[in-house]
């Protein structure tokens, strides 16, 4: 096996398509781990336009004055009538005109867009806010009493009596994610490498040297550890981008931004599922693409495999905001555990007990899958003739 593992492994990893995915995957983490500064740069600097914006505003209000409009860190020049300021509006001079009075509270713009909606009603509520502040002075309310009132924070915490569900949902999310797009990828990948050797009888020469078993082996432990290879440029993408943020004084922890609190027993268990459920669907896809006698029924078999993934992530990712019913099942039983216990256990704690029994079935079930694919696969790769039932090779491989 070990021939056929290095043979396979090296001619995997060497590829072109290889190298460039594995390096883009790699900036495109080190990226993404800067979107929380990006983020909380755009949050601050939404809260500086109006800084930088000059407006234009025509009021009978003695409390909105220069002096006001400085201490809210607003840009504001004051006219003396509407005509002024609406040829203002139409120059160019300044951003937006306001006209507030008793009876007309009226916003100028030049051209109107979907951004500019937005940035006028804050300016209107801040107008708002500062019309609001005055009536509380004229009625007689103190600086100190109204700062009191407009500063009192309803402060509160939450105890949850059952299970979190909120509290990592983006780490199953990522996680199933991650699992479904390399399941598909890298499985399709093993089914085509196999049904094409068979095609172009290079099985023949290739069993003449080795066998069977330690073809199917070496394709599937050759493609774990690419997949490994590939997840590992994904975490050191992402861990030297929050070193390079925080060497540059950068704050991007991602982790508080997604509200995270990640504990090393779900990362440890998570990965478990991960990789035993990998291993497992890499046996069926080798299995499948053994079956085919032609390349153009291979779509066709793996299509099986595919359909029983989707069901499984799609009800995951449904049950991510409401972790109960139909995941329960799923993440007890192969073969959907994998998808259905990173869901979980994810996002709440599952009881010891049940973790213990999902794991076994998924071990044992594992290595089923694994000796029933051998089976098929040595009958099948050499098989050119009628296309071999499915239903038939698995009875065929279980009676062995």
């Amino acid at each position: 096996m070990g021939t056929v593992f290095k043979f396979e492994f090296l001619n995997r990893v060497r590829k072109k398509s290889f190298i460039i995915s594995t390096a883009i995957l790699f900036v495109v983490m080190l990226l993404l781990s800067f979107i929380p500064a990006i983020v909380k740069e755009i949050s601050s600097s939404k809260g500086e336009t109006k800084g930088g914006d000059l407006i234009g505003i025509v009021t009978d209000k003695p409390y909105i004055d220069k002096e006001t409009m400085d201490s809210r860190n607003l840009n504001a020049e004051f006219f003396d009538d509407r005509a002024k300021l609406e040829d203002a509006v139409k120059s160019g001079e300044v951003f937006a005109g306001f006209v507030i009075s008793d009876n007309k509270k009226e916003a100028l713009v030049k051209d109107n867009s979907f951004s500019m909606v937005g940035q006028i009603e804050g300016y209107m509520q801040t107008f708002g806010q500062i019309e609001n502040l005055n009536g509380l002075k004229e009625a007689g309310l103190t600086d100190e009493e109204i700062a009191k009132a407009y500063n009192n924070k309803f402060d509160y915490e939450t105890t949850v009596l059952g299970s979190d569900a909120a509290k990592n949902y983006w780490l199953a999310y990522a996680f199933l994610l991650l699992l479904y797009f390399i399941n598909l990828s890298f499985g399709n990948m093993v089914s085509m490498n196999v049904a094409r050797e068979k095609n172009d009888r290079t099985m023949e020469i290739l069993i003449t040297s080795t066998t069977p078993k330690n073809l199917i082996r070496g394709k599937v432990y050759a493609s774990s550890l690419s997949t490994i290879l590939i997840v590992l440029a994904a975490i050191l993408g992402f861990v030297a981008g929050q070193l390079i943020a925080k060497a540059v004084g950068i704050e991007a922890n991602i982790l508080e931004m997604l509200s995270l609190n990640v504990s090393f027993s779900q990362v440890i268990v998570m990965l478990l599922y991960f990789a035993i459920g990998y291993i497992m669907y890499m046996y069926l896809y080798a299995c499948a693409g053994s079956l085919v006698t032609k390349m153009e029924e291979l779509n066709t078999t793996v299509s099986y495999i595919t359909f029983l993934q989707v069901i499984a992530f799609m009800t995951c990712m449904f049950s991510l905001s409401n972790p109960g019913g139909a995941i329960k099942f799923l993440s007890i039983f192969p073969p959907t555990s994998p998808y259905g216990m990173i869901a979980r256990y994810g996002l709440n704690a599952v009881n010891t007990v049940e973790i213990a029994i999902s794991l076994a079935l998924l071990i044992v079930t594992t290595f089923l899958i694994r000796n029933i694919a051998i089976r098929i696969y040595e009958n099948g790769v050499l098989n050119y003739g009628t296309k071999p039932n499915f239903m038939k090779s698995v009875r065929n491989a279980i009676k062995k």
